[in-house]
This record gives structure tokens, sequence and C-alpha cells, in this order.
């Protein structure tokens, strides 16, 4: 089947250097049966022929697979076109399939992308079944490593960020991980080889193309092995967070973890959020907790790492609106939907001048009664700070938690706390960072946020001001 392809010494150095690719990474082997998701591009028909032509050195068979996304009108149809003559040319078997990605990304409420690629791999499984192969070969390149990894470090991400495209998953495999896009046109070019362009990859619509056309050309210009440079990088980041999710497993049990959303002892967690050099090993151990990695991220990770530190050790961190990590000072466990709750600490303290601390939510207050001064007349709140007319309060003054039902007046309207925390953009998870200050009457105050009309300061009086002087919530510093 591959003698009647001719052979140049351009294409045989591109094969080469593939080669060295999949026996180094253990890729192919002798007796497989490889599906190549072929989808008439310049990558994916270099893979096609890449492995027809070297398949007397692999010992493989090769198939192939299409999805046609009706994205694209009559070129869509077109595309799908060429792969099969492509495959009937070279007797290459061939499950091809065309689906509405449009609509499907509008069933799902996904992008078109996700939708898209969620589609392709549906079919690369179906297909596997089908023509009895046990490895798909995608075609991404190191050209495709280094626009992923510059998207992922625009996005923020960490280590594996910069891991890139991994060149075995499963059952995937990426035999060309290691050229560049620029050796895929000279081997097409040296094969004499046709292709499809998708067109909607020369314009600037998505933002890897716009890596791909502004900002890799810049590296490039400096260092022209700039794709391999990267390559590199991910490998080494590879291998760090293999050893980092070894340390992890073994310091998670070392904590008494059962993996069952939860670890105890914590006093081996705050160890590790003390030392800097273990945060990777600490955002693993949390990510094995949560039941979808993603949602642990960086400010999360920074925000279990401070309750861990707070004199309390006690918080909760929102995941998401149907999961939250509750650390309480004895264990750290992850709880979803019906077992969500407002895992707030109970703690009430009368009000006197000087310094309270809250040791429940690991904030400290300083009180400070006015007497007679004018200088409060305007100021009601300001920065961290709340002012009320202490002589119209009823009884004692206390300051607590809030709780469920809880309601204030404030500019003529009663709303609930919920309400005016989401009006100030408040997150959840910092909520219960603000002390609510009481009388006999109810609630007289938010500290950091507001007073009751009832004791605002209209004129020359005796006030009370609430200053937060330090506490765990971004908001406030």
């Amino acid at each position: 089947m591959t003698k009647d392809i001719p052979r140049a010494s351009d294409a045989a150095a591109f094969e080469e250097k593939a080669l060295k690719t999949v026996r180094s990474l253990g890729l192919l082997s002798r007796g497989d049966r490889v599906l190549c998701a072929l989808s008439g591009g310049k990558d994916s028909v270099a893979l096609l022929m890449f492995l027809l032509r070297t398949a007397g050195i692999t010992g493989i068979s090769v198939c192939a697979v299409h999805l046609n996304h009706s994205l694209r009108g009559e070129d869509s149809d077109s595309d799908e076109s060429f792969v099969r003559e492509l495959c009937a040319k070279h007797s290459v078997k061939l499950v091809c399939e065309k689906r509405d990605i449009a609509a499907l990304s509008a069933q799902r409420g996904e992008s078109i992308e996700l939708a898209a690629r969620g589609a392709r791999y549906d079919l690369f499984l179906r297909a596997m079944d089908k023509l009895g192969c046990n490895k798909t070969a995608t075609a991404h390149t190191a050209s495709d490593n280094t626009e992923t990894v510059l998207l992922n470090l625009m996005r923020g991400s960490g280590l594996r960020g910069i891991c890139g495209i991994p060149a075995k998953r499963d059952c995937f495999v990426r035999p060309l991980i290691g050229v560049s896009g620029e050796e895929v046109l000279n081997y097409l070019s040296a094969l004499g080889q046709d292709f499809v362009t998708d067109k909607s990859n020369l314009t600037d619509d998505y933002t890897r193309n716009v890596i791909r056309h502004n900002v890799v050309p810049v590296f490039k210009e400096k260092n022209p092995s700039f794709d391999f440079s990267v390559l590199r990088l991910s490998e080494l980041a590879r291998s760090d967070t293999e050893l980092i999710e070894r340390i992890a497993h073994e310091k998670a049990i070392g904590c008494g973890a059962d993996f069952d959303r939860r670890i105890s002892p914590e006093p081996p967690l705050r160890a590790l959020a003390a030392d800097r050099a273990y945060t990777g090993v600490l955002y693993e151990i949390l990510c094995r907790l949560s039941p979808d990695r993603s949602l642990m991220t960086y400010e999360r990770l920074s925000a279990v790492r401070k309750v861990l530190l707070s004199e309390s050790g006690t918080g909760v961190i929102e995941l998401s609106g149907k999961t939250q990590i509750i650390l309480d000072g004895k264990q750290v466990k992850v709880v979803q939907s019906k077992d969500v709750v407002c895992a707030e600490p109970e703690y009430s303290r009368k009000l006197t001048d000087g310094e309270l601390f809250l040791p429940e939510i690991d904030t400290k207050l300083c009180v400070r009664t006015v007497k007679n001064s004018e200088d409060f007349v305007i100021i009601h709140t300001k920065n961290r700070k709340i002012c009320f007319n202490q002589a119209v309060s009823d009884g004692d003054l206390y300051v607590r938690n809030r709780r469920p039902g809880d309601k204030i007046v404030v500019s003529g309207m009663t709303k609930s706390l919920k309400k005016l925390f989401s009006e100030r953009k408040i997150p959840s998870a910092e909520r219960r960072f603000f002390p609510v200050v009481c009388d006999s009457s109810g609630i007289v105050a938010v500290c950091g946020i507001c007073v009751a009309d009832r004791v605002r300061i209209n004129g020359k009086t005796d006030c009370m001001e609430i200053s937060i002087v330090s506490s765990p919530a971004e908001n406030l510093f």
C-alpha cells in the first residue's frame, strides 16, 4: 500500500524525526491498528502520509475518521469530499460523519469550540470500535503546543498549563508533537501532497489565531527554534508535575486522607501551607478533594492557605454554587449540593471600647466612643469604619455573626443582609468576615458596610466608631 508513494530526501528527514519521537515515547507498537483523525488540513494530511509511509517500519495498519462540523457551508462539504478522495486513493478505510455543531453548541450551552471538540472525540471512540482500532492519532505539532502554552499563560495557568499538549493520553497519541508547523509544510511540499485550508484559521477572530499570527512570530524572530524551546519547557514541567503529584499523594496519606472529600487531621496541612515550597503539593491535595480540579483556582488556593494559617483555622471557601470547602480546625472537607450549609461559626460579644478579637473569623475590631463630637456629623461609613449614633441605640450593643433572616433598614428600605452583600458585590466566601452589630431592637450596623437608618448621625451627639483592623476578607484590604 505504501510502495507506490514517492519518497524524497526531505520527506525522509521529516519522517526520521517523527519516528524518533514515536520510538522515544512509545507511541506506536507493532500490530497497532491506528485511527488517524483527518480533517483535511495540512497537519492531519501530513499525519496520514507519515503513518502510511512508515507503516512498514512501525508495523501498524491505518484507518481514518472525519467529522464534518457543518460550520462553513459548502467549504465543510468540500473538505469532506477531499478527505474521502484522499482515503480512497490510498485504500484507507474511513468513517465519516456530519454533525450540526452550531445546533449542538446551542443545545448544550457550550461554546462552538467546546461542542466541536466533544463531538470529535465522541466520534473517535465510536470509530475505533467500528474499525477495530486500539489507538487514535491526532495531528498536534510542536507549534500547536506553543500556542497552547501561551494561551494557558495568558489565562493565568499554573504548572499544568505549561505542560502543554501531552504526546500520549490513554488511547490517543500525537506522533507529530516533535515537529513544527513549518516542517509539516515542507514535508507536504516534498511529497507534492495537497491539503485543504480552513479560511477561519486565516483571520484573527479566535484568540489562538491572534497568538499564532501576531505573538509567536515575535518570539521566532528572536529565536527561530522557539517551538522546540517551549516543547522542552513543557517536558520539564510535565516531569515536575509528576513528581509533585507523587509527593502530594504521599503527603495526603500522611494527613490521614480517605479521599472521600475530606482530609484529617488538619495540622500537617498547616505545615504545607506555611512553606511556599509546597504550594504545588497543597494545590494537588486540594484538587484531589475537589469534584472538579478546574474549580480549584489560584485565588481559592490562596483563600484556603489563609484560613489554614489563621489563628482559628476555620473558614468556608465556595468552589461553586453547590460546592464548598469547609475547614473547622480539625479537618478539611468538601461538601456538595444538599450537604452545603451556612457553616459560619456562632459568636456574640458585648461591645466595649478597645480592641476586640474575634477568633472564630480571625478578625480584629477597634471600638471607640466619641463623646459629644461634631467630627462625625457627616461621617457614617468610611473605608473599613462605621460610625453611628450610640445615644439612640436600644440597650447594650453586641457584635455577632450574621444569621438566617437578618435584615437592616438602609435609606428607607428594608433589605436582607444577603441582598445587601450581593449589591455590594461581596463574594459569598467573604461575607462571614463582616460582623453584625445589634442592640435589643435588631441590627444596628454591618461592620465595614453600613449603618441602619435609626442610628444615623444627625448632629452633635455621642458616637461609636468601629473599625475593622484586620480581616481575611480581600474586599477590606
